[in-house]
This record gives structure tokens, C-alpha cells and sequence, in this order.
């Protein structure tokens, strides 16, 4: 029955699309353990309406008037839902800039593209499958890629930086704020569209973006 219940919620949010639909079936997946409180509380900070309306955290979010401390409270909270996170999250940050890493324009080299590249992969494949062995190709290919991204320019540098954090994230557990969000205040509303595009529907268990490895 408890399956069904689960069923039902995910059929009506999916045929409505409402934030009272998506706010119910959210309130099942915590009961049932299929999600938690860290979860929602980054989706939260990250605007999502549904996940603020059933968070018990709700009530102390709090939004700092300084920006780079809104992006530090939302790094911290990604540390406390765990390594995966993490990882996910600078790959998220990463893929939105990918194409342009070592093309013309943004300095770096073809060799720099393909370290930076790497990096990004082994973090991704560590997502798909977190075993010893991806553990060591990321902490291989994050010391690679490391000097390719002070070539870059700063908001392409940016991208490949979070390629890089990504890799030693999956190498590293750690639930230590490690992404530096703060230092990408200057483009806040793109990084909190990119960690909604990528983070939120993973965390809330609705899909997995990773799911399309990045070409």
C-alpha cells in the first residue's frame, strides 16, 4: 500500500506540476527515508518552493544581505549532505563553461581541454560508480588538470576550476565546505541556476541528470 501511496504522489505531481502536488510527495519521500532534511535544505536555498514548503529548516534559512555569505551557507550545506554532493555539485558548476575551456578567446591549450576534460569525467564516473578505482583515477587526473586552469581566463577559469574540486571531492571524503561558492559571487544567479538544473532533481530524488555524461 505504502508503494502505491508513493505511486499515486508521484502521478499526480507529474500531471499537475503544482508545488502543493511536489510538496506531498516530498513529505512521503522523507517519511519513507528517501530523502532527508540536508536534502531539502539545499534545495531550499536553492529557491525551490516545494522543498522550502516541507523543510523544518525552513524557519531558519535566513538570507544574508551579503552575497558572498548567502553562497558560503549554501556551500556549507552541500558539505553536510555528504561526498556525493559535493562532487555532483562541481560537476554541475563545471559542465556549464565545458565547451569553452582551451578554445580560442579563453587561452589554455588543446592539452589543457583534454586534462581538464579528464577531471571532469573521472568525477562523473566516480558518481556512477563510487569504488576505490575511480577514487584513484580522480585524484590522478585532478593533479593533472590542476596548472591547466590558471590558464584560462576568470570566468572560463571558473568553470574548469570546479572541474578540478570536482575530481578531488570523488578522491577525498570529506564533508568539509571545499567548492568556495563565496568566490563566484560576481555570477551568483548562474551558479544557482546550474546547481538547480543539476543538484536539485538528484537531491530531491526526481531524476538524475547525470545520467547524460558530459561530450
Amino acid at each position: 500500500m505504502s508503494d502505491q501511496r508513493l505511486r499515486e504522489l508521484e502521478r499526480a505531481w507529474q500531471a499537475g506540476g503544482g508545488v502543493d502536488d511536489e510538496a506531498a510527495l516530498l513529505r512521503e519521500r522523507l517519511r519513507r527515508g528517501l530523502t532527508d532534511e540536508a536534502r531539502l535544505t539545499v534545495a531550499a536555498r536553492l529557491g525551490h518552493a516545494a522543498a522550502a514548503a516541507v523543510s523544518l529548516a525552513r524557519a531558519r534559512l535566513g538570507y544574508h544581505a551579503d552575497e558572498r555569505l548567502r553562497l558560503a551557507a549554501l556551500d556549507a550545506a552541500i558539505a553536510r549532505v555528504g561526498q556525493e554532493a559535493r562532487v555532483r555539485a562541481g560537476v554541475a558548476l563545471a559542465r556549464r563553461r565545458v565547451r569553452a575551456w582551451g578554445h580560442a578567446g579563453t587561452s589554455g591549450t588543446r592539452a589543457d581541454r583534454t586534462n581538464l576534460l579528464h577531471a571532469l569525467q573521472a568525477a562523473e564516473d566516480w558518481v556512477r560508480c563510487p569504488c576505490a578505482d575511480h577514487a584513484l583515477r580522480a585524484d590522478h587526473v585532478a593533479e593533472q588538470a590542476g596548472p591547466a586552469v590558471w590558464k584560462l581566463r576568470a570566468r572560463t577559469q571558473r568553470s574548469a576550476y570546479f572541474a578540478v574540486i570536482a575530481a578531488e571531492a570523488a578522491a577525498l571524503p570529506s564533508n568539509r565546505p571545499a567548492l568556495r561558492l563565496e568566490d563566484a559571487a560576481d555570477e551568483a544567479d548562474d551558479v544557482r541556476a546550474a546547481l538547480r538544473r543539476e543538484l536539485v532533481p538528484w537531491l530531491l530524488g526526481h531524476a538524475d541528470p547525470l545520467a547524460t555524461p558530459t561530450r
